[in-house]
């Protein structure tokens, strides 16, 4: 199977980071943890620094969504068939500042499309 995917990271309603998930090939039947880099330089947050604003400047929480767009194609018998598949996943989730570890999501955090 054949696998791309395109990340986007999102506060309130502003793409704050983006990044691409490499193609890749993952065998049938087989899990694989895949990394992605996201990034975004110079964003500015107009209409969105109100309520930052009101955040400790110590510690703060920012909640965020993770959008994926994950699209993927499978050769059966050989190449006489192609099948392509393609999901959206929407996840939300919150960065505390005091936290540095990985993000981890509930069960219930994301939608899929």
């Amino acid at each position: 199977m054949l696998c791309s995917s395109s990340v986007q990271l999102f506060y309130s309603e502003i793409a704050v980071a983006s990044g691409q998930l490499k193609k890749h090939y993952q065998p049938r039947k087989s899990e694989e943890i895949v990394k992605v880099k996201v990034e975004g330089n110079k964003v500015p947050l107009y209409g969105a620094g109100a309520s930052l604003a009101a955040f400790n400047y110590r510690f703060y929480r920012v909640p965020l969504r993770l959008e994926l767009d994950i699209r993927s194609r499978a050769d059966l018998m050989g190449k006489l068939v192609r099948t392509k598949y393609r999901i959206r996943v929407s996840c939300s989730l919150v960065v505390d500042s005091r936290i540095d570890e990985a993000i981890r999501f509930k069960d219930n955090s994301c939608s899929y499309d």
